[in-house]
């Protein structure tokens, strides 16, 4: 393989000296580095150490950059199915080697492979490139059954899902932006119900019994992590459906986080009107208003009750006041926001 690795690296360098050169590179690659400079398509499916594992990823990163500067005048769909073709042969469900997909660095490797030859494109030619890979591989088939069927049902469908989208698409990005660009793409097809399950499906651990209900505080921090658009998304939800007293402790909640962790309590209330907008009743917008504050009366209250100056229930009695006070101040401000100077 060390061979491969620097014939690849010298041919990378190559391409850029002229275009005659590129073009004898270009020929040279179609054969498919055939004799003693095959690609290990079979070894790639065997275990490897953690050194080996190294080594390949950096030759599929060698051979990406290869690919990318030998067909940079190709045109996107050519370049596409040329992605399309070294997939098909580097796949687990074509090797006869491949015995345990879960270890398996094939997915890794075209990953690495995919992400160097893709740098630098715009973002309408990353969709192509994630529509053409997730078509040639049939994979919105798989998540539509998974994601249709209730949890654990298709634990193997799950599996291939989870290690498609997280080897080939999310785990090779290096910066956030990235990584967000990519989980949009794979969520955006589907509706948000969907899209909170393949969320879970990529990111968390294996579960051998069904968990606790989470604590309303720790589904509040989720939420704000979510972001604006999917936590008002899902607030509107609970609203829509008249479920007035979930609602109303989870923002209490995310009112609480925020001043916990120092955040701007501008969000809560953003999302709040925008809760509000979508509830037609007036008598139900002021039901809600009056279930939240009843929500941090009784917070207060509990807290209160249950506090010992020496069991260190002090802070959080301090921060479900401060929570009601600065949740209270941006509500005066709102109301009276004719009323008061600029």
């Amino acid at each position: 393989m060390l061979s491969l690795s620097f014939l690849v690296e010298d041919l990378s360098i190559l391409t850029i000296t002229s275009k005659k050169m590129r073009n004898l590179v270009e020929a040279y690659r179609v054969t498919r580095f055939s004799g003693p400079h095959s690609i290990p398509y079979k070894t790639i499916h065997t275990n490897m150490s953690v050194e080996e594992q190294a080594d390949m990823l950096s030759l599929f990163h060698k051979l990406g950059r290869l690919m990318k500067r030998s067909t940079c005048l190709y045109a996107t769909k050519d370049r596409l199915n040329i992605l399309n073709e070294f997939f098909t042969r580097i796949t687990c469900s074509n090797s006869g080697t491949c015995k345990d997909q879960s270890r398996c660095v094939a997915l890794l490797c075209f990953g690495k492979f995919l992400h160097t030859v893709i740098a630098g494109w715009d973002d309408s030619e990353c969709q192509r490139v994630y529509d053409s890979v997730c078509h040639h591989m049939s994979i919105q088939r798989i998540v539509k059954t998974v994601v249709s069927s209730k949890p654990g049902n298709n634990s193997q469908l799950e599996a291939n899902v989870r290690h498609f989208f997280r080897r080939v698409f999310l785990d090779p990005c290096t910066t956030i932006p990235d990584k967000a660009f990519w989980i949009s793409r794979v969520l955006k097809p589907w509706p948000i119900v969907f899209q909170a399950r393949l969320l879970f499906i990529l990111y968390t651990g294996h579960f051998s019994s069904s968990p606790e209900d989470w604590l309303l505080e720790n589904i509040a921090g989720l939420l704000l992590a979510c972001g604006e658009d999917i936590t008002t998304k899902m607030l509107s939800s609970k609203a829509i459906n008249g479920r007035y007293g979930e609602l109303a402790g989870t923002i209490a909640y995310l009112c609480l986080v925020c001043v916990k962790h120092n955040f701007d309590l501008s969000q809560v209330i953003v999302m709040l009107e925008s809760v509000i907008a979508v509830i037609e009743s007036p008598k139900n917008k002021m039901s809600l208003l009056n279930r939240i504050m009843d929500f941090f009366k009784e917070l207060i209250l509990d807290t209160h009750e249950f506090t010992d100056s020496d069991d260190g229930n002090d802070n959080e009695f301090f921060y479900h006041v401060a929570a009601l006070t600065e949740f209270t101040k941006r509500l005066i401000q709102l109301g009276f926001k004719l009323a008061l100077p600029n």
